[in-house]
Protein backbone atom coordinates (compact mmCIF):
# COMPACT_ATOMS: atom_id res chain seq x y z
CA UNK A 1 0.00 0.00 0.00
CA UNK A 2 2.62 2.10 0.58
CA UNK A 3 4.35 1.54 -2.53
CA UNK A 4 1.20 3.03 -4.67
CA UNK A 5 1.41 5.67 -2.42
CA UNK A 6 4.65 6.32 -3.30
CA UNK A 7 3.98 5.39 -7.24
CA UNK A 8 0.98 8.12 -7.04
CA UNK A 9 3.07 10.62 -5.27
CA UNK A 10 5.85 10.60 -7.88
CA UNK A 11 3.05 10.67 -10.68
CA UNK A 12 1.59 14.09 -9.37
CA UNK A 13 5.05 15.37 -9.26
CA UNK A 14 5.87 14.33 -12.75
CA UNK A 15 2.99 15.85 -14.05
CA UNK A 16 4.07 19.67 -11.59
CA UNK A 17 7.17 19.26 -13.10
CA UNK A 18 6.18 19.11 -16.56
CA UNK A 19 4.25 22.24 -16.06
CA UNK A 20 7.29 23.83 -14.96
CA UNK A 21 9.96 22.38 -17.74
CA UNK A 22 11.15 25.28 -20.42
CA UNK A 23 13.13 23.51 -22.72
CA UNK A 24 12.20 19.47 -24.31
CA UNK A 25 15.50 18.64 -22.79
CA UNK A 26 14.65 19.15 -19.49
CA UNK A 27 11.28 17.17 -20.05
CA UNK A 28 13.48 13.95 -21.99
CA UNK A 29 15.45 14.18 -18.70
CA UNK A 30 12.51 14.06 -16.32
CA UNK A 31 10.66 11.35 -18.12
CA UNK A 32 13.58 9.40 -18.04
CA UNK A 33 14.68 9.53 -14.79
CA UNK A 34 10.71 8.78 -13.25
CA UNK A 35 10.58 5.92 -15.74
CA UNK A 36 13.61 4.07 -14.37
CA UNK A 37 12.24 4.57 -10.32
CA UNK A 38 8.93 3.25 -11.63
CA UNK A 39 10.01 0.05 -13.14
CA UNK A 40 12.64 -0.19 -9.93
CA UNK A 41 9.76 -0.48 -8.03
CA UNK A 42 8.06 -2.89 -10.49
CA UNK A 43 10.80 -5.13 -10.17
CA UNK A 44 10.57 -5.43 -6.36
CA UNK A 45 7.03 -5.50 -6.32
CA UNK A 46 6.98 -8.49 -8.42
CA UNK A 47 10.12 -10.12 -6.21
CA UNK A 48 7.93 -10.04 -3.27
CA UNK A 49 4.97 -11.53 -4.39
CA UNK A 50 7.23 -14.44 -5.72
CA UNK A 51 9.10 -14.94 -2.45
CA UNK A 52 5.01 -15.37 -0.97
CA UNK A 53 4.17 -17.25 -3.07
CA UNK A 54 6.87 -20.00 -2.90
CA UNK A 55 6.16 -19.64 1.11
CA UNK A 56 2.36 -20.71 1.24
CA UNK A 57 3.53 -23.78 -1.70
CA UNK A 58 6.28 -24.82 1.49
CA UNK A 59 3.83 -24.67 4.39
CA UNK A 60 0.97 -26.37 1.66
CA UNK A 61 3.68 -29.46 1.04
CA UNK A 62 4.28 -30.07 5.62
CA UNK A 63 0.58 -30.10 5.61
CA UNK A 64 0.20 -32.78 3.32
CA UNK A 65 3.08 -34.59 4.23
CA UNK A 66 1.05 -35.40 7.88
CA UNK A 67 -1.59 -37.46 6.39
CA UNK A 68 -0.14 -41.29 7.00
CA UNK A 69 -3.48 -43.54 5.44
CA UNK A 70 -5.01 -42.88 1.96
CA UNK A 71 -7.84 -40.42 3.14
CA UNK A 72 -11.51 -40.34 2.33
CA UNK A 73 -12.37 -37.08 1.24
CA UNK A 74 -15.33 -34.87 1.49
CA UNK A 75 -15.35 -32.30 -0.61
CA UNK A 76 -15.93 -29.15 0.99
CA UNK A 77 -14.55 -26.68 2.83
CA UNK A 78 -12.74 -26.53 5.11
CA UNK A 79 -11.94 -30.54 3.96
CA UNK A 80 -12.09 -33.48 6.55
CA UNK A 81 -10.07 -36.21 6.83
CA UNK A 82 -11.86 -39.85 7.75
CA UNK A 83 -8.67 -41.99 9.51
CA UNK A 84 -8.32 -44.68 11.96
CA UNK A 85 -7.01 -42.11 13.99
CA UNK A 86 -7.78 -38.99 15.21
CA UNK A 87 -9.51 -37.05 12.61
CA UNK A 88 -6.80 -34.42 10.89
CA UNK A 89 -8.47 -31.44 9.49
CA UNK A 90 -6.64 -29.88 6.86
CA UNK A 91 -7.78 -26.22 6.45
CA UNK A 92 -8.05 -24.97 2.78
CA UNK A 93 -5.08 -22.88 1.85
CA UNK A 94 -5.54 -19.04 1.03
CA UNK A 95 -5.79 -18.12 -2.40
CA UNK A 96 -2.56 -16.20 -3.11
CA UNK A 97 -2.88 -12.52 -4.13
CA UNK A 98 -3.11 -11.61 -7.77
CA UNK A 99 -0.14 -9.75 -8.67
CA UNK A 100 -0.67 -5.88 -8.27
CA UNK A 101 0.28 -4.40 -12.20
CA UNK A 102 0.77 -1.04 -12.32
CA UNK A 103 0.48 1.00 -15.66
CA UNK A 104 3.73 2.91 -15.83
CA UNK A 105 2.68 6.68 -15.47
CA UNK A 106 4.51 9.62 -16.81
CA UNK A 107 8.02 9.70 -15.82
CA UNK A 108 9.27 11.84 -13.02
CA UNK A 109 12.31 12.54 -11.01
CA UNK A 110 12.63 11.10 -7.48
CA UNK A 111 11.56 14.19 -5.62
CA UNK A 112 10.53 14.65 -1.66
CA UNK A 113 7.38 13.19 -0.59
CA UNK A 114 5.22 16.06 -0.36
CA UNK A 115 2.39 17.03 2.15
CA UNK A 116 -0.42 16.89 -0.21
CA UNK A 117 -0.73 15.47 -3.37
CA UNK A 118 -1.27 17.56 -6.50
CA UNK A 119 -3.89 17.01 -9.19
CA UNK A 120 -1.89 16.89 -12.20
CA UNK A 121 -2.67 20.36 -14.70
CA UNK A 122 -1.68 19.28 -18.19
CA UNK A 123 -1.22 22.58 -20.53
CA UNK A 124 -3.86 23.23 -23.42
CA UNK A 125 -1.31 22.54 -26.20
CA UNK A 126 -0.53 19.55 -24.74
CA UNK A 127 -3.76 18.00 -24.22
CA UNK A 128 -4.81 14.98 -26.81
CA UNK A 129 -7.84 15.89 -29.50
CA UNK A 130 -10.04 13.86 -31.32
CA UNK A 131 -11.14 14.86 -34.73
CA UNK A 132 -14.51 13.67 -36.00
CA UNK A 133 -14.70 12.93 -39.85
CA UNK A 134 -16.75 15.65 -42.09
CA UNK A 135 -19.24 13.44 -43.59
CA UNK A 136 -21.04 16.91 -44.65
CA UNK A 137 -21.62 16.76 -48.50
CA UNK A 138 -19.82 20.71 -49.89
CA UNK A 139 -22.87 22.09 -51.57
CA UNK A 140 -20.73 22.49 -54.86
CA UNK A 141 -19.33 19.24 -55.26
CA UNK A 142 -16.21 18.86 -57.76
CA UNK A 143 -17.00 16.42 -60.05
CA UNK A 144 -14.08 14.89 -61.55
CA UNK A 145 -14.09 14.16 -65.71
CA UNK A 146 -12.75 11.32 -66.61
CA UNK A 147 -10.82 11.35 -70.26
CA UNK A 148 -12.04 12.55 -72.86
CA UNK A 149 -11.88 9.31 -74.86
CA UNK A 150 -13.95 7.08 -72.08
CA UNK A 151 -16.76 9.98 -72.92
CA UNK A 152 -19.89 7.75 -73.90
CA UNK A 153 -20.97 9.86 -76.53
CA UNK A 154 -23.11 8.39 -79.35
CA UNK A 155 -24.41 9.56 -82.70
CA UNK A 156 -28.16 10.01 -81.57
CA UNK A 157 -30.44 11.51 -84.34
CA UNK A 158 -29.80 12.22 -87.94
CA UNK A 159 -31.78 14.10 -90.65
CA UNK A 160 -30.28 13.47 -94.43
CA UNK A 161 -33.39 16.04 -96.22
CA UNK A 162 -36.07 18.21 -95.62
CA UNK A 163 -38.06 17.53 -98.11
CA UNK A 164 -39.11 19.03 -101.91
CA UNK A 165 -37.22 22.11 -102.09
CA UNK A 166 -35.33 21.72 -99.14
CA UNK A 167 -32.55 19.11 -99.81
CA UNK A 168 -29.90 20.69 -97.82
CA UNK A 169 -31.94 20.41 -94.47
CA UNK A 170 -29.48 17.62 -92.81
CA UNK A 171 -28.15 17.71 -89.55
CA UNK A 172 -26.30 14.94 -86.84
CA UNK A 173 -27.41 15.37 -83.55
CA UNK A 174 -24.76 13.66 -80.66
CA UNK A 175 -25.55 13.04 -77.18
CA UNK A 176 -23.81 12.28 -73.94
CA UNK A 177 -25.43 10.01 -71.74
CA UNK A 178 -22.89 10.91 -68.72
CA UNK A 179 -23.32 12.73 -65.63
CA UNK A 180 -20.50 14.94 -66.81
CA UNK A 181 -19.70 17.49 -69.15
CA UNK A 182 -17.74 15.67 -72.40
CA UNK A 183 -15.08 17.43 -73.86
CA UNK A 184 -15.03 16.76 -77.50
CA UNK A 185 -12.33 19.06 -78.55
CA UNK A 186 -9.87 17.85 -81.22
CA UNK A 187 -12.62 15.42 -82.57
CA UNK A 188 -13.66 14.67 -86.02
CA UNK A 189 -16.91 13.61 -87.94
CA UNK A 190 -16.27 11.85 -91.05
CA UNK A 191 -18.55 10.61 -93.82
CA UNK A 192 -18.50 7.95 -96.52
CA UNK A 193 -21.19 7.60 -99.63
CA UNK A 194 -22.52 4.30 -100.22
CA UNK A 195 -19.09 3.46 -102.79
CA UNK A 196 -17.10 4.37 -99.94
CA UNK A 197 -15.62 7.85 -100.52
CA UNK A 198 -14.80 8.95 -97.74
CA UNK A 199 -14.55 12.90 -96.88
CA UNK A 200 -14.28 14.78 -93.13
CA UNK A 201 -17.28 16.89 -92.05
CA UNK A 202 -16.02 18.65 -89.21
CA UNK A 203 -13.50 18.75 -86.71
CA UNK A 204 -14.75 20.11 -83.56
CA UNK A 205 -12.85 23.25 -81.84
CA UNK A 206 -10.72 22.68 -78.91
CA UNK A 207 -12.60 23.57 -75.61
CA UNK A 208 -16.02 22.10 -77.51
CA UNK A 209 -18.25 20.07 -74.79
CA UNK A 210 -21.56 18.30 -74.88
CA UNK A 211 -23.07 19.02 -71.31
CA UNK A 212 -24.82 16.15 -69.22
CA UNK A 213 -27.11 14.52 -70.06
CA UNK A 214 -27.24 16.96 -73.06
CA UNK A 215 -26.64 17.25 -77.00
CA UNK A 216 -24.80 18.78 -79.29
CA UNK A 217 -26.54 19.33 -83.20
CA UNK A 218 -24.08 20.03 -86.22
CA UNK A 219 -26.52 21.57 -89.32
CA UNK A 220 -26.41 23.15 -92.45
CA UNK A 221 -26.70 26.62 -92.45
CA UNK A 222 -28.74 26.94 -95.65
CA UNK A 223 -31.37 28.93 -95.52
CA UNK A 224 -31.37 29.28 -91.99
CA UNK A 225 -31.71 25.70 -91.39
CA UNK A 226 -29.05 25.65 -88.56
CA UNK A 227 -30.42 28.75 -87.16
CA UNK A 228 -34.22 27.23 -87.19
CA UNK A 229 -33.38 24.40 -85.01
CA UNK A 230 -31.12 26.03 -82.74
CA UNK A 231 -27.58 23.93 -84.07
CA UNK A 232 -24.99 24.44 -82.15
CA UNK A 233 -22.55 25.09 -85.05
CA UNK A 234 -23.34 24.80 -88.94
CA UNK A 235 -21.10 23.65 -91.87
CA UNK A 236 -21.66 22.84 -95.36
CA UNK A 237 -19.91 19.77 -95.34
CA UNK A 238 -22.32 17.73 -93.95
CA UNK A 239 -24.10 17.08 -97.54
CA UNK A 240 -25.66 13.58 -96.55
CA UNK A 241 -27.65 11.29 -99.07
CA UNK A 242 -29.19 8.04 -98.98
CA UNK A 243 -26.84 4.51 -98.11
CA UNK A 244 -24.26 7.42 -96.64
CA UNK A 245 -22.77 6.22 -93.12
CA UNK A 246 -21.25 8.48 -90.67
CA UNK A 247 -18.54 8.23 -87.55
CA UNK A 248 -17.38 10.12 -84.63
CA UNK A 249 -13.47 9.51 -83.83
CA UNK A 250 -11.90 10.60 -80.31
CA UNK A 251 -8.76 12.90 -80.47
CA UNK A 252 -6.73 10.06 -80.82
CA UNK A 253 -8.45 8.81 -84.29
CA UNK A 254 -10.50 5.89 -82.05
CA UNK A 255 -14.12 5.46 -83.50
CA UNK A 256 -16.68 6.19 -80.88
CA UNK A 257 -19.65 5.13 -82.52
CA UNK A 258 -20.68 4.71 -86.33
CA UNK A 259 -24.16 4.88 -88.10
CA UNK A 260 -25.21 3.69 -91.80
CA UNK A 261 -28.29 3.77 -93.27
CA UNK A 262 -30.06 2.56 -96.41
CA UNK A 263 -28.16 -0.64 -98.33
CA UNK A 264 -25.74 -1.17 -100.93
CA UNK A 265 -22.53 0.43 -98.51
CA UNK A 266 -19.11 -0.26 -99.79
CA UNK A 267 -17.12 -0.70 -96.43
CA UNK A 268 -19.53 1.53 -94.13
CA UNK A 269 -18.86 3.47 -90.73
CA UNK A 270 -21.32 0.98 -88.92
CA UNK A 271 -21.73 -0.65 -85.94
CA UNK A 272 -23.58 -4.20 -86.55
CA UNK A 273 -25.49 -3.86 -89.31
CA UNK A 274 -27.24 -0.41 -91.28
CA UNK A 275 -30.48 0.59 -90.74
CA UNK A 276 -32.13 -1.03 -93.98
CA UNK A 277 -33.82 2.19 -94.94
CA UNK A 278 -33.24 5.68 -96.21
CA UNK A 279 -35.15 8.71 -94.49
CA UNK A 280 -37.52 9.73 -96.05
CA UNK A 281 -38.07 14.07 -96.48
CA UNK A 282 -38.37 15.86 -93.23
CA UNK A 283 -37.73 11.80 -91.41
CA UNK A 284 -35.18 11.37 -88.50
CA UNK A 285 -33.18 8.72 -87.64
CA UNK A 286 -33.15 7.77 -84.14
CA UNK A 287 -32.21 5.98 -81.38
CA UNK A 288 -34.26 4.26 -79.66
CA UNK A 289 -35.47 5.16 -76.22
CA UNK A 290 -36.96 2.59 -73.40
CA UNK A 291 -37.73 3.76 -69.87
CA UNK A 292 -36.11 6.94 -70.40
CA UNK A 293 -32.74 5.17 -71.26
CA UNK A 294 -31.38 5.97 -74.45
CA UNK A 295 -30.62 2.40 -76.42
CA UNK A 296 -27.31 1.16 -77.95
CA UNK A 297 -26.34 -2.10 -77.96
CA UNK A 298 -24.09 -1.61 -80.70
CA UNK A 299 -26.28 -2.59 -83.77
CA UNK A 300 -27.13 0.17 -85.71
CA UNK A 301 -30.19 -1.82 -87.13
CA UNK A 302 -31.77 -2.63 -83.48
CA UNK A 303 -30.70 0.33 -82.36
CA UNK A 304 -32.28 3.05 -84.48
CA UNK A 305 -36.07 3.64 -85.85
CA UNK A 306 -37.78 6.32 -87.92
CA UNK A 307 -40.92 7.02 -85.76
CA UNK A 308 -43.80 7.09 -87.90
CA UNK A 309 -45.57 11.25 -87.36
CA UNK A 310 -48.29 11.26 -85.31
CA UNK A 311 -51.86 11.95 -88.04
CA UNK A 312 -53.09 15.44 -87.85
CA UNK A 313 -56.51 15.35 -88.53
CA UNK A 314 -56.60 19.18 -87.93
CA UNK A 315 -54.14 20.37 -90.16
CA UNK A 316 -53.17 23.98 -90.23
CA UNK A 317 -53.53 25.41 -93.74
CA UNK A 318 -54.91 28.55 -96.24
CA UNK A 319 -57.96 29.21 -98.16
CA UNK A 320 -57.68 31.98 -100.61
CA UNK A 321 -60.63 33.32 -102.53
CA UNK A 322 -61.73 36.33 -104.39
CA UNK A 323 -64.21 38.41 -105.95
CA UNK A 324 -64.91 41.14 -108.93
CA UNK A 325 -66.27 44.20 -107.62
CA UNK A 326 -67.81 46.02 -110.88
CA UNK A 327 -66.78 47.72 -113.75
CA UNK A 328 -64.22 50.36 -113.74
CA UNK A 329 -65.58 53.92 -115.19
CA UNK A 330 -63.03 55.94 -115.32
CA UNK A 331 -64.43 58.71 -113.19
CA UNK A 332 -61.27 61.28 -112.82
CA UNK A 333 -58.03 61.53 -112.35
CA UNK A 334 -57.97 60.67 -108.56
CA UNK A 335 -60.20 58.05 -108.94
CA UNK A 336 -59.19 54.57 -107.70
CA UNK A 337 -61.06 52.09 -108.83
CA UNK A 338 -61.65 48.84 -106.56
CA UNK A 339 -61.20 45.60 -108.72
CA UNK A 340 -62.13 43.16 -106.52
CA UNK A 341 -61.34 41.49 -102.78
CA UNK A 342 -59.46 38.58 -102.06
CA UNK A 343 -60.25 36.95 -99.09
CA UNK A 344 -57.83 34.74 -96.74
CA UNK A 345 -59.32 32.20 -94.55
CA UNK A 346 -56.84 30.19 -92.26
CA UNK A 347 -57.83 26.78 -90.47
CA UNK A 348 -56.68 24.59 -87.84
CA UNK A 349 -54.74 24.63 -84.69
CA UNK A 350 -51.90 27.45 -85.76
CA UNK A 351 -51.80 30.75 -86.94
CA UNK A 352 -50.63 31.51 -90.39
CA UNK A 353 -48.93 34.30 -91.31
CA UNK A 354 -48.98 35.89 -94.98
CA UNK A 355 -45.87 36.82 -96.11
CA UNK A 356 -46.03 37.36 -100.03
CA UNK A 357 -49.01 37.88 -102.79
CA UNK A 358 -47.99 37.57 -106.54
CA UNK A 359 -51.21 38.85 -108.75
CA UNK A 360 -50.59 38.63 -113.31
CA UNK A 361 -52.99 40.93 -114.94
CA UNK A 362 -53.89 39.97 -118.63
CA UNK A 363 -56.58 40.95 -120.97
CA UNK A 364 -57.65 42.04 -124.63
CA UNK A 365 -56.93 45.96 -125.42
CA UNK A 366 -57.33 47.45 -129.19
CA UNK A 367 -53.99 48.81 -128.80
CA UNK A 368 -50.73 46.92 -128.79
CA UNK A 369 -49.89 47.99 -125.24
CA UNK A 370 -51.69 47.80 -122.33
CA UNK A 371 -49.71 49.59 -119.17
CA UNK A 372 -50.89 49.48 -115.70
CA UNK A 373 -49.92 52.19 -113.00
CA UNK A 374 -50.70 52.33 -109.24
CA UNK A 375 -51.97 48.83 -108.77
CA UNK A 376 -52.47 48.62 -104.85
CA UNK A 377 -53.98 46.28 -102.19
CA UNK A 378 -55.58 48.06 -99.25
CA UNK A 379 -57.53 46.38 -96.14
CA UNK A 380 -61.38 47.17 -95.68
CA UNK A 381 -60.82 50.06 -93.79
CA UNK A 382 -59.50 51.29 -97.09
CA UNK A 383 -55.73 51.49 -95.20
CA UNK A 384 -52.96 51.07 -97.74
CA UNK A 385 -50.16 49.19 -96.99
CA UNK A 386 -51.76 47.03 -94.60
CA UNK A 387 -50.38 44.69 -92.53
CA UNK A 388 -46.66 46.01 -94.28
CA UNK A 389 -48.22 45.87 -97.56
CA UNK A 390 -46.37 47.84 -100.62
CA UNK A 391 -47.65 48.98 -103.93
CA UNK A 392 -46.65 47.84 -106.76
CA UNK A 393 -44.10 49.57 -108.93
CA UNK A 394 -45.99 50.51 -112.73
CA UNK A 395 -45.16 47.84 -115.19
CA UNK A 396 -46.16 47.03 -118.65
CA UNK A 397 -47.80 44.47 -120.72
CA UNK A 398 -47.50 43.93 -124.55
CA UNK A 399 -50.53 42.71 -126.15
CA UNK A 400 -52.48 39.91 -124.71
CA UNK A 401 -49.42 39.31 -122.72
CA UNK A 402 -49.31 39.37 -118.76
CA UNK A 403 -47.71 41.63 -116.73
CA UNK A 404 -47.18 40.44 -112.79
CA UNK A 405 -47.21 42.49 -109.69
CA UNK A 406 -45.78 41.12 -105.81
CA UNK A 407 -46.71 41.94 -102.79
CA UNK A 408 -44.21 41.42 -99.72
CA UNK A 409 -45.93 41.85 -96.26
CA UNK A 410 -42.25 41.93 -94.10
CA UNK A 411 -42.65 40.16 -91.35
CA UNK A 412 -45.81 39.05 -92.08
CA UNK A 413 -49.27 39.34 -91.68
CA UNK A 414 -50.74 36.87 -89.08
CA UNK A 415 -54.10 35.13 -89.45
CA UNK A 416 -55.76 33.27 -86.50
CA UNK A 417 -57.32 29.82 -87.06
CA UNK A 418 -60.98 30.45 -87.73
CA UNK A 419 -60.73 33.98 -88.70
CA UNK A 420 -60.35 35.56 -92.04
CA UNK A 421 -58.69 38.56 -93.57
CA UNK A 422 -59.62 40.92 -96.71
CA UNK A 423 -57.22 42.67 -99.08
CA UNK A 424 -58.86 44.75 -101.66
CA UNK A 425 -57.00 45.13 -105.28
CA UNK A 426 -57.00 48.69 -106.66
CA UNK A 427 -56.36 50.55 -109.63
CA UNK A 428 -55.65 54.23 -110.36
CA UNK A 429 -57.99 54.60 -113.29
CA UNK A 430 -56.31 57.68 -114.65
CA UNK A 431 -53.13 55.51 -115.09
CA UNK A 432 -53.83 52.28 -116.48
CA UNK A 433 -54.09 52.86 -120.56
CA UNK A 434 -55.46 50.67 -122.97
CA UNK A 435 -55.21 52.53 -126.14
CA UNK A 436 -57.12 56.35 -125.63
CA UNK A 437 -59.35 57.94 -122.73
CA UNK A 438 -63.22 56.03 -122.96
CA UNK A 439 -61.45 53.27 -124.68
CA UNK A 440 -62.77 49.87 -123.08
CA UNK A 441 -61.21 46.37 -122.29
CA UNK A 442 -61.93 43.53 -120.31
CA UNK A 443 -58.99 41.87 -117.86
CA UNK A 444 -58.15 39.30 -115.57
CA UNK A 445 -56.50 39.50 -112.10
CA UNK A 446 -55.03 36.02 -111.26
CA UNK A 447 -53.18 35.46 -107.43
CA UNK A 448 -51.25 32.77 -108.50
CA UNK A 449 -48.73 32.71 -106.01
CA UNK A 450 -49.03 32.59 -102.11
CA UNK A 451 -46.50 32.86 -99.24
CA UNK A 452 -47.29 31.60 -96.03
CA UNK A 453 -44.99 30.79 -92.91
CA UNK A 454 -43.28 27.38 -93.42
CA UNK A 455 -45.00 23.91 -94.46
CA UNK A 456 -49.05 25.62 -94.46
CA UNK A 457 -50.10 24.27 -97.36
CA UNK A 458 -52.16 27.34 -99.77
CA UNK A 459 -55.43 25.59 -101.26
CA UNK A 460 -57.47 26.66 -104.10
CA UNK A 461 -55.04 28.68 -106.36
CA UNK A 462 -54.60 30.06 -108.03
CA UNK A 463 -57.72 32.20 -107.80
CA UNK A 464 -58.78 34.30 -110.43
CA UNK A 465 -60.78 37.93 -110.62
CA UNK A 466 -62.43 37.32 -113.58
CA UNK A 467 -63.78 39.59 -117.33
CA UNK A 468 -63.08 43.13 -115.47
CA UNK A 469 -64.53 45.50 -117.43
CA UNK A 470 -62.83 48.72 -117.61
CA UNK A 471 -62.78 52.28 -119.37
CA UNK A 472 -59.97 54.08 -119.56
CA UNK A 473 -60.27 57.67 -117.84
CA UNK A 474 -59.78 60.70 -119.74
Amino acid sequence: MKKLIVIATIASFLFAGTAQARTTSDLNALYTRTLQTLIDLLIQQVAQLQKQLQELQAKQEAMQQQIVPAPQVTVGSPAVVQATSTPVVIPTPPTPPAPIVQQPQTPTSSLPTPAFVATPSIPPSMQPTTTTPNTTQPSNPVVVTPKSQDAPIVIAEVQITGGVGKTDNDFVKLYNPALYAADIGGWKLRKRTKTGNESLIRVFATGTTIPREGYYILANPSGGFAASIGANESTNNLALAGDNSVALFNASGVIIDALAWGNGHTNPFVEGNPYPANPEGGQILKRKVASGVIQNTRNTAGDFEIPIPIADTNPTSLMVAANALGTGTGRSKSAMDDIGNITFSASGRSSVSLKQLTIAFGGTAPSSTMFMESVDLVDMNGNRGAGGAASSTSGACAGNDTCSKTWNFGAGIPILPGDSYVLKLRIDSTRAYFGGAGVSTTFTATIDSVISNADVPIKSLPVQINSVAYVQGS
